[in-house]
C-alpha cells in the first residue's frame, strides 16, 4: 500500500491527484480498519469499499477514472472468489497473487499518461532539463524550435 501512496507524488493535474487520493485513502482506510476481521466481514467490507471508490471517483472525468472503476469491479469479483475460498478452507495464495496484480495495475493506471499528458512534463537528458512548450517562462528564453 505504501507503493500505491507514492503514486500521489506523480500526478500531473488536480483531477489525477484527486482520483489517486480517493483510491489510496479509501484502500488504506479499509486496510487499517478491517484487516483483522474474519473472512465474511473482511470480504464484504472490501467489496463495499470498492463500491465506495467507484462512486467517489465517478465525477472525475479523465480516462483513468473508467480504468480504475473497472479495476474495482474486478476487485469485487476477486473478493467474492476469496470469500468462497475462505468458506471452503482453500489456500489463499491465488487470492493474494490476484490482489498483488490488482494493486500493480492500479499503480499503472494512476501513473499512466494519456493524450492530454503528452508534452506536459520535463525530460532529463544528458544533464540538461528540457521543459515542454507549456512552460511559458522558459519558452521566451530558449527558442530551440523543437531541436534538442
Amino acid at each position: 500500500m505504501l507503493t500505491a501512496m507514492t503514486t500521489l507524488l506523480f500526478q500531473k493535474s488536480q483531477q489525477r491527484l484527486l482520483l489517486a487520493s480517493f483510491y489510496v485513502v479509501i484502500n488504506t482506510a479499509h486496510l487499517l480498519l478491517f484487516n483483522n476481521l474474519d473472512g465474511s466481514g473482511y470480504y464484504v467490507m472490501s467489496a463495499i469499499f470498492d463500491l465506495l471508490v467507484i462512486m467517489s471517483v465517478s465525477a472525475i472525468h479523465i480516462p483513468q477514472t473508467i480504468s480504475l472503476q473497472k479495476l474495482c469491479i474486478i476487485s469485487i469479483i476477486a473478493n467474492f472468489a476469496g470469500w468462497i475460498m475462505w468458506l471452503f478452507y482453500l489456500d489463499p495464495a491465488a487470492y493474494n497473487a490476484v490482489f498483488i496484480a490488482i494493486y500493480i495495475y492500479a499503480i499503472v493506471i494512476l501513473t499512466s499518461r494519456d493524450k492530454s499528458d503528452v508534452g506536459d512534463s520535463s525530460e532529463f537528458s544528458g544533464g540538461v532539463i528540457f521543459l515542454s512548450d507549456s512552460h511559458s517562462v522558459i519558452k521566451g528564453v530558449f527558442k530551440h524550435k523543437g531541436e534538442v
